[in-house]
Order: structure tokens, then C-alpha cells, then sequence
């Protein structure tokens, strides 16, 4: 047998593109599809379950960058699955769903994301909840702990509108069915019956989850939902530390209402040349526009590739996704996510 490269993907942001090949593609719901991807080298893939890869593609002559969760696991490390839904207005998940197909292949940045079971202490439970196409991430990390022989308690809860519209129906009732430390749980706002629809609640939570003692707590899923869960595990006085989350967007940033709109500033880009950036303006928007290069991929806060030094000025980040803590004490900040209201000096990589 052929001996095979392993792409040694450690979770951390790195500038490494691999091509990888569709070989398949398995429609979860009328608007999610699931793609399997294997690496035109013969790699094998590494990765922490809970993970994101990004994927580089050209659309009409524009090339674009998006970060997706993978739903696979590590443990089949021969094919990666991104599992992708479309959404209204998206130019890169609509197009994926109506274009890709096997045998095309398209380039992606190493897996990364701090939202993994990399740090995990091997509890005797993991809570695992989602809402929507959240049940991506989690998916991945439940494979990996049942093909991995985890003897952990696993309580899945996922939200969703019903069985038709729930990404891994199927697959969430097979692992049910085969794993008896598999306990799912479903959420439906639009069943068939009116009178069945359920919601996430701290009500739902207490009279369901009654025993979360060595407990970890993964979510994923809207930001109204994330908010919901955390603060009902808060009422129960459960320990934050053990309380993990992912969001597929940043957080929209807080308005300063002390900074006119048509303010500008100069942006010093260490080694290179002082250039004007708008209030409200992206450093990395600005530094393009300059006609500067700069590293960049999801431009949605979420990858990391884009990190930046801020020397000194005011900045104002909306996410800080793959930084941490000692990159924050620094002084590093995300440049598709950051803006600037006074003049200031950055280093771009």
C-alpha cells in the first residue's frame, strides 16, 4: 500500500493551502447538504473535533474565502465532511449547494477553531446542545467520541423547526438506536402537531438535565439561543469554566456614538506607509483598498488568518476567534473585524 501524508492540521491558524477533492455530496434537508472532501495528495486529515475548515473558491471572476464547520470526525481520517445550509442572500454556501458536485475540486486553509475537545478533562457527561445548522460542530465531536469508545454519558439536545427540517435526522436516530450512552434529545418548534412544539428553556433544562455534575457543556447556534442556554446553566449555578460555545457570525459591534461616521484617520502599516482609514472602516478593508497584501480568508472574524499587531491607537474588535490570551495581552487584534477612531499604527503579517 501506497504510504500516505499526513496533513498534520493542529487546530492552530496557519497560512498552509491544501486542494482537496469532492467525492460525494448527501443532502441532509431541502436546504443543507453534506460534501465529502478527500485531499488530492492522498493526505490523511488531522483535526480536533469541533473544528472549522476554510474553503477558497472563485465566483464570476471574485475570489472568496468562507469558514464551515466540519461534521466528521478525526477518527475516519481518510474523507473531511463540511455539512453547509443555505442562506438567503449567501453567495458561497448557495453557490456550493448548486454548483459543487464529485470530481471538482477547490483549495482550503488548515482547520482551526478553539471551539474543539482538545482541553477537555474527560468528564462522565457531555452536554451537547445546538440549534440549527450549530449541530455541526457538535456532531463532529459526538463521532469522535463514540468511535473513540468514550464511556462518557452523552445527552444530545438539538433545536430545530422538525424531523424534515433537522440536518442528521437519520443519523441523530441511528446512533440513538446503537450507543446506549447516547441520549438524544429533540427540540420541535413546528411539528406536525402544533401542540408538541418545544423550545429551549431553563424550565426545559431543570426537569430534563437533572444531574450535571462533572459535566462539560458544548453549544452551538444563534447567538439568542447561545444566550439562553448560558444563562439558564448560570441560574443552576453550574461552573462557567466548564461551559464552552460557538458562533458561526461575531458579534455585531457596539455603535460609538461619540465618533462621526465621516470621521478619517491615518493608519501607520508598520514597515510599509501611512494610509487613511474611515470610522467604522475594517483595518483589513482599508489596508486592501491601499492596495497593501495582506493574509485573509473567512473575513468573518472567525478563521484567525488575519491577525494583526495594534501598536498603539484606539481599536474596537467584534471578534477575537483564534486569539489567546497571551495574543490579547499583546496587543493583537483581527483586522476583517477591528476598527480604529483615533490614528494609529498596526503590523500586518
Amino acid at each position: 500500500m501506497q504510504q500516505l501524508e499526513q496533513l498534520n492540521f493542529t487546530g492552530q491558524t496557519s497560512a498552509f493551502i491544501a486542494p482537496i477533492n469532492c467525492v460525494a455530496r448527501r443532502d441532509e434537508t431541502p436546504d443543507a447538504t453534506t460534501f465529502i472532501f478527500e485531499a488530492c495528495n492522498q493526505a490523511v486529515f488531522n483535526f480536533i473535533p469541533g473544528q472549522f475548515i476554510t474553503l477558497q473558491l472563485e465566483i464570476d471572476g471574485h475570489e472568496y474565502a468562507r469558514s464551515y464547520s466540519m461534521s466528521s470526525s478525526p477518527s475516519r481520517p481518510f474523507t473531511l465532511e463540511c455539512t453547509i445550509k443555505r442562506v438567503k442572500g449567501g453567495v458561497v454556501s448557495n453557490w456550493l449547494i448548486d454548483n459543487l458536485q464529485p470530481d471538482m475540486s477547490l483549495n482550503a486553509l488548515a482547520p482551526a477553531g478553539d471551539f474543539n475537545l482538545q482541553n477537555s478533562q474527560q468528564p462522565a457527561r457531555y452536554l451537547l446542545l445546538s440549534a440549527g445548522s450549530g449541530i455541526t460542530p457538535v456532531m463532529s465531536m459526538a463521532r469522535w467520541l463514540l468511535d473513540t469508545n468514550s464511556t462518557a454519558q452523552i445527552d444530545f439536545v438539538h433545536s430545530s423547526p422538525n424531523r424534515d427540517n433537522t440536518i442528521f435526522q437519520k443519523r441523530l436516530e441511528m446512533l440513538d438506536k446503537i450507543y446506549d450512552n447516547f441520549n438524544l434529545n429533540q427540540l420541535f418548534s413546528r411539528p406536525a402537531n402544533a401542540d408538541d412544539a418545544q423550545r429551549f428553556s431553563a424550565e426545559w433544562l431543570n426537569q430534563n438535565i437533572t444531574d450535571l455534575e462533572d459535566t462539560e457543556v458544548y453549544v452551538c447556534g444563534p447567538t439568542g439561543y447561545m444566550q439562553d442556554v448560558e444563562a439558564a446553566l448560570k441560574a443552576r449555578g453550574f461552573n462557567m469554566e466548564r461551559f464552552f460555545k460557538e458562533s458561526f457570525q461575531p458579534e455585531a459591534p457596539t455603535e460609538n456614538t461619540d465618533i462621526n461616521a465621516a470621521s478619517t484617520f491615518a493608519l501607520e502599516v508598520e514597515g510599509q506607509k501611512t494610509i487613511e482609514i474611515k470610522a467604522g472602516q475594517s483595518i483589513l478593508d482599508a489596508v486592501e483598498k491601499a492596495g497593501l497584501d495582506m493574509t485573509a480568508a473567512c473575513r468573518a472574524g472567525v478563521c484567525g488568518a488575519c491577525k494583526c499587531l495594534i501598536i498603539n491607537g484606539k481599536a474596537e474588535s467584534s471578534s477575537q476567534a483564534n486569539l489567546s490570551e497571551e495574543d490579547l495581552e499583546q496587543g493583537y487584534a483581527l483586522a476583517c473585524s477591528t476598527t480604529v477612531s483615533s490614528n494609529s499604527h498596526v503590523k500586518i503579517g
